[in-house]
């Protein structure tokens, strides 16, 4: 990954940051567990578009199933690239998403 973050270029410096060209795709989230707590993730995105790395930051204990799965689907994700000085370029993108949590399977009695 340290090779990743020396060719692409942070969001900050470009004109222009990469967008996603569709939503991403929930399916993948769908039928894991999630906390409902934010996970951060890092994209590593090239100058046609394509998100060529992922990166988890921070994710809550017991969201690693949904963590991957969320990574999965940004790699499906098709991005408008960054641009710089009028050329599309690579770059990075940091991501804090929150997912609605699941419910616990019936039957089963959670206590605070």
């Amino acid at each position: 990954m340290a090779d990743a973050a020396i060719e692409h270029l942070p969001t900050g410096v470009l004109d222009v940051p990469p967008m996603p060209r569709s939503a991403p795709d929930e399916q993948y989230v769908e039928h894991v567990h999630r906390s409902g707590l934010p996970i951060q993730v890092r994209l590593f995105i090239d100058s046609s578009g394509s998100v060529t790395e992922t990166s988890l930051l921070g994710a809550a204990p017991g969201d690693e199933e949904a963590a991957e799965q969320v990574m999965v689907m940004f790699r499906k994700t098709a991005f408008s690239p960054g641009r710089l000085q009028g050329r599309e370029v690579a770059s990075f993108i940091d991501i804090e998403l929150v997912l609605e949590p699941t419910l616990p399977p019936l039957g089963r009695v959670v206590r605070q």
